[in-house]
């Protein structure tokens, strides 16, 4: 069996609080121009969910091993 793991990008992250879907012309997704959106707290900004950030901090369940 393969361990599954989350990229280092928001919607992994414990600081994001997911808001909804916006436009996005650097959506990642093939065929999509809408991307999962939502609020950094540590920042205390709005991201997009697939942005990478250097104080990445990984989500406490995922680190305890309960998600996955």
């Amino acid at each position: 069996m393969q361990k599954i793991t989350l990229p280092k990008c928001c919607v992994s992250c414990e600081h994001y609080t997911h808001k909804g879907y916006d436009n996005d012309i650097l959506c990642p997704f093939k065929n999509k121009s809408r991307t999962a959106f939502g609020e950094c707290k540590k920042h205390k900004s709005n991201v997009f969910s697939t942005e990478i950030c250097n104080l990445f901090e990984k989500i406490e369940e995922v680190r305890q091993g309960k998600l996955f």
